[in-house]
């Protein structure tokens, strides 16, 4: 998936990014992922620890492409 941002939204992104400092079993790099993109995303994604769960999500809400 893919989407314009503004300014404003990329500094919530960055920000986002830069408070995030956690990591185990379950808030892994997918999920990760995904609250970074839920910041400002119109089309939102659940953050599933499973890679493959996030991956159809954003095959089924975005272009269908991966």
């Amino acid at each position: 998936m893919k989407q314009e941002i503004t300014r404003s939204e990329l500094e919530t992104v960055s920000n986002k990014i830069l408070v995030t400092n956690r990591w185990n079993i379950i808030y892994n790099c997918v999920h990760f992922a995904c609250d970074v993109w839920n910041t400002v995303a119109d089309k939102r994604v659940m953050p599933f620890f499973y890679p493959p769960v996030a991956r159809l999500q954003i095959r089924v809400k975005g272009d269908g492409e991966l």
